[in-house]
C-alpha cells in the first residue's frame, strides 16, 4: 500500500503531446498526453475508457509503453505505466 501512495505523490509534468493509444481490442485512437510522471500519464482520449483496461501508448518516436487505466472522467483517463515494458 506504501508503494501506492508513493506513486500519487510522484510529480507530474504538464505537456501537450499528440499521440496513439492501441486498446487490446486492435482499435487504435488518437491522444493527447497532458501531463506525464515517472510511473504514469493523464490522457485526452475521444473513446471512453474503463479502469483496469490495457493499452500501449504510442508518443513522437517512442515505439510504445503499456499501460492500464486507473481512471476516467468523461475524456480525461489516468494511466500507470506496466513496469518493465519500455519497447
Amino acid at each position: 500500500m506504501l508503494r501506492r501512495v508513493h506513486r500519487l505523490r510522484d510529480r507530474r509534468d504538464a505537456v501537450m503531446l499528440k499521440g496513439t493509444a492501441l486498446r487490446s481490442n486492435g482499435r487504435c485512437m488518437a491522444v493527447e498526453m497532458i501531463n506525464l510522471s515517472l510511473h504514469g500519464c493523464c490522457l485526452q482520449t475521444d473513446e471512453p475508457l474503463k479502469p483496469g483496461e490495457s493499452v500501449r501508448v504510442r508518443v513522437g518516436p517512442l515505439k510504445g509503453v503499456a499501460a492500464s487505466v486507473r481512471w476516467s472522467r468523461f475524456e480525461t483517463t489516468g494511466f500507470s505505466f506496466d513496469e518493465g515494458d519500455w519497447t
